[in-house]
């Protein structure tokens, strides 16, 4: 039987999982997000969001480097005790599976639209939770490779999309350059932020990192990435979109870029290949949430093993799946839900954990002995 500290995965393999669960929500409402807070600078809000993430991120990993074998829930436990880490596993469970339930809503919705329009909901689906499962059966090193080598067809193809429709960028839309203002823009740019998401996925990947010394690397790499992805994709939408017409332009950015590209006979469609490269990304996106929803339950419900979870939390996903009624309300409560809070409890839980920690004095591992800080 596996347990919970089945597997090991190199630096880039860890960069790639994060960035792609981190890059992935720019392939749905995101642009449109900013861009409704930002105006013309909505572009700016996902390197604010960068900045104090990154801010909240170096003052989190000297604890997470002091425990590299040691998940948020066992320090938890080991700090305040049994309840406490039941207590907050339970908390990173419940917004995993809520961020989950969310982006497979708003999947399934846009694979129907753009794709399927006359197949069931439920089909799409039962479809993307069979191969999310699977994955997650399979463990983190399976995760992360798959990341691995979808990372870079996702940068190419994104990059390749933002290119191919420069021609008909308007770069004077971009102006005002300050938008909503400086104030609105560092105000929104931290309450409207999600990449924080990034503090709870590197405190439950630690342990399975094979080379700990990495561990900033892959944080501020995986960081810095999707922040970059992101800021060009907003700002390449608004040049080609002025605000008013990005606003109402549609729920599916990215898709509205790429039915504009147009270069003769031979190169046009081009949203065929990039739609494919965005399911295989949402794929493993979600397949890490949910991995990583099972994995916390686990550890907080003290399990030896988290593979006897998977199949009734599918079964749970699938059911809160169909509590949500349509693809607009999905998007209200990724926009006023989970961005607008969510990013409260990525940096509450590791806070408290850190104050429970320092409380208690913690200098050495379970048995006692002094840890390595690399």
């Amino acid at each position: 039987m596996a347990t919970l500290r089945d597997g090991q995965i190199g630096y880039r393999e860890a960069m790639a999982l994060l960035a792609t669960t981190l890059t992935m929500h720019v392939f749905l409402t995101l642009p449109q997000h900013y861009i409704i807070e930002g105006k013309t600078a909505g572009w700016m809000l996902p390197m604010v969001d960068f900045l104090f993430t990154l801010g909240v991120l170096f003052l989190w990993l000297p604890l997470v480097k002091a425990n590299p074998h040691k998940t948020i829930v066992e320090v938890a436990e080991e700090s305040g005790g049994p309840i406490t880490g039941t207590l907050v596993g339970v908390l990173i469970f419940i917004y995993f599976v809520f961020l989950t339930v969310i982006i497979m809503r708003q999947f399934t919705e846009t694979v129907i639209v753009a794709l399927l329009p006359t197949t069931p909901i439920s089909v799409i689906s039962i479809l993307f939770l069979v191969a999310m499962i699977y994955s997650a059966y399979q463990g983190i090193e399976s995760l992360s490779r798959g990341a691995w080598l979808l990372m870079p067809f996702i940068i190419i193809g994104l990059l390749g999309v933002l290119a191919l429709i420069l021609p008909r960028a308007n770069p004077v839309t971009i102006f005002p350059f300050w938008g909503s203002g400086i104030p609105e823009i560092l105000k929104f740019g931290v309450i409207k932020s999600f990449l924080p998401m990034q503090i709870i996925l590197i405190s439950m990947l630690i342990p399975y990192l094979r080379d700990k010394t990495r561990l900033t690397t892959v944080a501020v790499g995986s960081l810095t990435i999707s922040a970059v992805l992101i800021a060009l994709t907003v700002l390449v939408y608004i040049m080609v979109f002025p605000v008013p017409s990005s606003i109402n332009s549609g729920p599916y950015p990215l898709e509205n870029l790429a039915r504009l590209i147009y270069y003769g006979r031979f190169i046009q469609r081009v949203e065929s290949i990039f739609i494919f490269i965005w399911i295989f990304g949402m794929l493993v996106k979600a397949s890490a949430l949910f991995y990583l929803a099972a994995i916390s339950l686990a550890r907080g419900l003290k399990l030896p093993e988290y593979r006897p979870l998977l199949f009734p939390l599918v079964i749970l996903v699938y059911g809160l799946n169909f509590m949500i009624p349509n693809f607009p309300t999905a998007v209200w409560l990724d926009k006023n839900i989970y961005r607008s809070f969510g990013w409260i409890l990525a940096i509450t839980i590791p806070a408290l954990v850190w104050l429970l920690y320092k409380l208690k004095g913690k200098g050495g591992d379970s048995h006692g002995q002094p840890q390595n800080s690399n």
